[in-house]
């Protein structure tokens, strides 16, 4: 196991400068350029943040804020199993 691990390490020294090279040159290039599928995934997601904007608020963090009402959650009355309108 010893020497699985001294190989490992060899490894690691060996190919290190290499990623550090391609590590700079990443960081010259700068990003990718925008590809058309990422545009029309960027439409996408505008369009279901439109069309859903209270999830987009759910999904932000603003679990907290006062459900209005008549949005909340069915009452065993307004349930229609349970007020027997519906058979089991």
């Amino acid at each position: 196991m010893h020497d699985n691990r001294l190989a490992r390490f060899r490894e690691w020294l060996r190919d290190a400068p290499i990623l550090a090279g391609l590590w700079l040159l990443a960081g010259i290039a700068g990003p990718h350029p925008e590809t058309e599928a990422d545009r029309i995934r960027e439409q996408e997601k505008d369009r279901l943040r439109r069309a859903f904007p209270a999830l987009v608020e759910l999904l932000r963090g603003e679990i907290g804020r006062p459900v209005p009402a008549g949005t909340g959650p069915a009452t065993a009355a307004q349930h229609p199993r349970k007020a027997g309108r519906w058979s089991s």
